[in-house]
């Protein structure tokens, strides 16, 4: 048996989740804080899963949040909880839920010290580079900026890819301002990972993240992988579309239940009727998963249950992110 066949056969039983979060205290608030500043209905929005990470009370939460949003999220980070895990706690519970290997994303925005989230990630990779690795958030605000922070990240701190949102910078990725960032990604060799399609900063509009951005960039950098963060639902047949397009763009369905996709007017069918031919090497699995009340264990398990051809949901579960993101060791 060949190395490729061993590998797809190996990755059959493994689970690797492409967009996993992991930050200490510090990398928490800069998050968090970025979302009071940029986009606070989020804090909002997700304020019961805010208050169940952290143990806090909604209620008195609510009382923050109407107030002022930087104390919301101070009162959240005061209390701690699961926002205060330490890696190898984390580690040890993604080991337990048999997840194979996590790329943990990363944040442009600093803590009130001004301590960034990229190095405390890449630190936390570099203990496990078989089970972790790291990829660096950088702001499109400055992309000259963000191009030097992805050089450092990727040579200094081996960092494997970036990650950019737009709806946190009001920048479209079909920007031409942003060609510095894509110019160094292509460069240094490394994926890149989009938030595309639904957002909840209502200050900005939804455009903002439309498919039709990456199709801009796929276009003019063939070279680069791409990723459609979070599936670019609504627009699920679109998605579909830039990966019959473009060989170079993937799609994955972080943030979303895969137990709700086969429902009728989940917008997913188009992924699900596609998944054995044009999409089966095409859909990678992610998590996003402190949006969901639900383990990556079980997420992968909902995503099995798709009615979908197993060896297909294998290719999902893993074996498409060991090939197209350059993660064979995770196969080992």
């Amino acid at each position: 048996m060949n190395a490729v066949a061993n590998d797809v056969r190996e990755s059959q039983a493994q689970v690797i989740d492409v967009c996993g979060m992991h930050y200490d205290l510090a990398g928490w608030e800069a998050y968090l804080l970025g979302f009071a500043r940029e986009a606070p209905n989020y804090l909002s929005k997700f304020a019961h899963r805010f208050c169940s990470l952290a143990g806090a009370d909604l209620s008195k939460y609510r009382e923050y949040l109407n107030d002022s949003p930087q104390g919301a999220v101070l009162y959240l980070l005061e209390h701690g909880g699961s926002f205060d895990t330490p890696f190898e706690k984390y580690a040890a519970s993604l080991a337990s839920q048999g997840v194979t290997h996590t790329i943990l994303q990363g944040c442009a925005w600093r803590s009130r010290k001004g301590r960034g989230v990229n190095d405390y990630i890449a630190a936390c990779a570099r203990q496990m580079p078989d089970r972790f690795s790291a990829w660096a958030g950088v702001s499109m605000r400055d992309p000259e900026a963000a191009a030097r922070e992805l050089h450092r990240c990727v040579k200094e701190q081996g960092m494997r890819g970036v990650t950019l949102i737009p709806f946190w910078d009001g920048v479209a990725a079909s920007d031409p301002a942003c060609k510095p960032i894509y110019d160094a990604a292509a460069e240094l060799q490394v994926p890149l990972w989009v938030h595309t399609g639904h957002h909840f900063n209502s200050r900005l509009t939804l455009e903002l993240s439309h498919w039709r951005h990456i199709d801009v960039v796929a276009g003019a950098y063939p070279q680069l992988t791409l990723v459609l963060g979070h599936g670019a639902w609504p627009w699920v047949s679109e998605a579909v579309a830039l990966c019959l397009r473009h060989s170079n763009v993937y799609l994955e369905f972080s943030s979303h239940r895969p137990a709700y996709m086969s429902r009728p007017g989940s917008g997913w069918e188009p992924m699900l009727f596609h998944a054995a031919g044009a999409l089966r090497d095409r859909v990678l699995f992610g998590t996003s998963a402190w949006v969901s009340q639900q383990s990556v264990e079980q997420l992968a398990a909902e995503t099995r249950a798709l009615p979908i051809p197993s060896h297909i949901a294998s290719q999902w579960l893993a074996g498409n992110a060991i090939r197209a993101l350059g993660l064979l060791s995770a196969a080992r």
